[in-house]
């Protein structure tokens, strides 16, 4: 049976939040027709026809979690192809449930996702994702009530209200250069909150600039990127037990 969470009117139609054979996700009842425009709206689209699911009292329940769904994929990575225009390498299934976890553990209070979506849409925390925000460049998600449109060429232009708001910040920019990373750091301290935990990746190359730019040190615990050519190295503004042991899914 479904575990209904919490009842919210999202894009219009009455939906629920629930968790369904593990997996948490928006449902509504067959009957609302309009339901999965009302998914649409909110950005979450309908996914594949496996991603959804109906439980046995007859509702729909599409997955708005990174975490797996009934197939075993992780389903932000099932629903969203990455996009060359935008240079997007989504990490690893289990690097993201890494990640999640992680800022969940460290951060009571909101999160910034600097260009790192799938870690966003993977929060199991509903009061997370409700208070964190997405900051991307990629306007397919527009519509979710937590997305920022960000460019990193304007990273002054971060709203005014969220300015010093954010207890922990995530980054995964779309290159590796000194001249983008200066932007996202500009970016990061104008989103911290004093004593913000930052989490980003780059290349091992970067250490050196990473500490001087955002005080960051590189982990034991590697990120998998399937379609990166070359491995990138984590950094944390902290200590991290999780991150201080390696990643088994990278080879040692």
């Amino acid at each position: 049976m479904s575990d209904v969470i919490k009842s919210t009117s999202l894009g219009g139609p009455q939906l629920q939040v629930l968790t369904y054979n593990g997996c948490a996700g928006f449902g509504a009842p067959p009957a609302r027709a309009s339901a999965a425009a009302a998914f649409r709206a909110v950005g979450l689209g309908t996914g594949d026809r496996e991603e959804i699911q109906t439980t046995p009292t007859g509702c729909w329940v599409v997955p708005v979690l990174g975490c797996s769904n009934m197939s075993g994929r992780n389903s932000f990575l099932t629903r969203n192809p990455e996009n060359a225009d935008f240079n997007q390498y989504w990490y690893s299934a289990k690097t993201i449930e890494a990640l999640a976890v992680e800022l969940e553990e460290v951060s009571a209070g909101p999160i910034a996702f600097l260009s790192t979506p799938s870690v966003y849409f993977s929060l199991t925390s509903e009061a997370h994702r409700e208070q964190s925000r997405f900051f991307d460049i990629d306007k397919k998600w527009d519509k979710h009530p937590q997305f920022v449109y960000y460019d990193f060429n304007e990273p002054d232009a971060i709203p005014a209200d969220l300015c010093g708001k954010f207890d922990a910040i995530l980054i995964d920019p779309p290159f590796i250069t000194r001249e983008v990373w200066e932007k996202y750091a500009a970016s990061a301290r104008l989103l911290a909150a004093p004593g913000c935990k930052i989490v980003l990746s780059t290349i091992q190359e970067n250490q050196d600039m990473m500490l001087e730019l955002l005080e960051v040190k590189p982990q034991k615990f590697l990120p998998s990127i399937p379609n990166l050519v070359y491995q990138y190295f984590l950094y944390c503004s902290y200590e991290s037990a999780r991150f201080s042991e390696p990643n088994p899914e990278i080879p040692e």
